[in-house]
């Protein structure tokens, strides 16, 4: 159905996931990582990251695979084609927020670039803990 609403290009006709749904997916945690990203010249980059996460994956690293796909692909094929949005600006915004969506105890992994040009890949699993501070 978001695939479909998609095809209408209105970013106010939208579908979302019911309670009972949503509330087992994340896209920001990982156990003791948490990253939140946006979309910095049309990549997806890290800008909040847990202080967990810092020394890890720090803010300013941009994601440039996913599971092993160049990002750019792996949005066109599993991330825009369920977002509703007319705006492209928004699209390509929500694309980098809902990169990493998915349900919890699903594994994801991700190839990142650091801040200091050195490359990286870590296996993620979805897991949300709450006692974990941004």
């Amino acid at each position: 159905m978001q695939k479909f609403c998609a095809l209408l290009k209105d970013g106010h006709t939208n579908v979302w996931f019911p309670g009972y749904i949503s509330n087992k997916r994340s896209r920001r945690s990982f156990g003791d990582i948490k990253l939140e990203l946006r979309n910095i010249d049309g990549k997806p980059v890290v800008v909040n990251p847990a202080a967990t996460t810092n020394d890890v994956v720090p803010i300013g690293s941009e994601i440039t695979h996913v599971n092993n796909i160049l990002v750019e692909e792996y949005i066109n094929e599993f991330v825009r084609p369920y977002i509703s949005q007319s705006a492209s600006y928004i699209t390509e915004d929500w694309c980098a927020d809902y990169l990493l969506d998915g349900f919890n105890g699903d594994t994801i992994r991700i190839g990142f670039r650091k801040p200091n040009n050195t490359v990286h890949s870590i296996l993620l699993k979805r897991e949300v803990k709450q006692e974990l501070a941004w």
